[in-house]
């Protein structure tokens, strides 16, 4: 999901949902059953909310459906970073390009029916200058690569709850470098991920869902509402802008 964030007049209705979720220690104790299902209703009742404030915010998005599936594009495609065919970029001249309506979402779905790409506007000046002002305020470190691949000039933090080399989640390496600075960034911005929690439960529902149906262990939690981080990128004197790779649709 790509969202387009500046200052418009397109304005969206807000359904502001707050989704909560603590383990409890005896797994097996009627308290823990009745939490789950409490936790459960108040999930779909969430959703409905967020698919009716999407169906009436996104009633004239422009949807495009192109030939091939989003079933395919993961086939295709790796979670390792890789260089695009020259094929390909050879022929990036004759890509459809999209131009941007900041008063008209954009829908993209493989002939599937999958949803492949999704764009809109945050309407909202204020949210937009405070993520600026506290990017500006991180500390600044020497760049690195990630799995050995070089992402650019640009500096990027990953702010996050995760386990991709583990079975048991943990915190990401640069949250735990950065510390407070870290923590403080993902607090003043709370209602800018509040505000992208939202658009993504309305025009993703399922996968919403999936992303807040399980708790974290105590000690990590979702510090982006319902996702469990985020990267920052850190624009100096070049543009944010990663190298062209094939990357698995079903982890972007």
């Amino acid at each position: 999901m790509v969202i387009k964030m500046g200052q418009g007049t397109l304005k969206k209705p807000r359904a502001r949902t707050e989704i909560q979720f603590s383990i409890i220690n005896m797994p097996h104790s009627e308290r823990r059953r009745t939490g789950i299902t409490k936790h459960i209703y108040e999930l779909n009742e969430a959703i409905k909310r967020l698919k009716s404030s999407s169906s009436n915010y996104n009633e004239n998005a422009q949807v495009i459906t192109v030939s091939t599936t989003l079933g395919e594009l993961r086939r295709i495609t790796s979670t390792r970073d890789r260089g695009l065919p020259d094929s390909i970029l050879n022929s990036l001249s004759t890509f459809q390009r999209v131009p941007f309506n900041p008063n008209r979402p954009l829908i993209i779905y493989g002939s599937d029916g999958g949803l492949i790409a999704y764009r809109t506007m945050l309407n909202n000046k204020e949210i937009v200058d405070n993520l600026i002002n506290t990017i500006r305020e991180l500390p600044m470190r020497a760049n690195h690569k990630v799995r050995g691949v070089y992402r650019g000039k640009y500096l990027t933090r990953h702010y996050c709850t995760w386990s991709p080399y583990s079975k048991k989640p943990f915190i990401s390496g640069d949250l735990k470098k950065d510390r407070e600075a870290g923590l403080e960034f993902l607090r003043k911005n709370q209602e800018l991920w509040s505000e992208l929690s939202d658009i993504f439960g309305g025009i993703a529902p399922n996968i919403y869902k999936s992303f807040l149906r399980y708790p974290l262990p105590t000690e990590t939690k979702r510090f982006c509402i319902a996702w469990a981080g985020c990267v920052v990128n850190i624009g100096d004197q070049d543009p944010v802008q990663t190298p062209k790779t094939k990357k698995n649709p079903s982890t972007a």
